[in-house]
């Protein structure tokens, strides 16, 4: 990998003294960090709801809310009794 060869360049280089042409040193010394990072995408839907509530004689205000869902399923059971549909005579 090019990133990997540049990386172990560098690291190489680390702590070598220079000398200029004026006769002063230079001692490069640093330290390359390379953080590991994940990134996530999550697919979700965001419902935003502005509503009034009022009660009595006050008025209570939400406003300009945010709900997210990620990732949700609906389920629905009906459940039919043995006797739904029969008649008693």
């Amino acid at each position: 990998m090019d990133l990997r060869r540049s990386l172990d360049s560098l690291l190489r280089q680390r702590g070598r003294r220079y000398q200029l042409s004026d006769g002063r040193v230079v001692v490069v010394d640093f330290t390359v960090v390379v953080e590991a990072f994940t990134v996530v995408v999550v697919d979700f839907t965001v419902v935003v709801v502005d509503f009034t509530v009022v009660v009595g004689d006050f008025t209570v205000v939400v406003g300009a809310f945010t709900v997210v869902v990620v990732d949700f399923t609906v389920v629905v059971v009906v459940e039919v009794g043995a006797g739904a549909g029969q008649s008693r005579s």
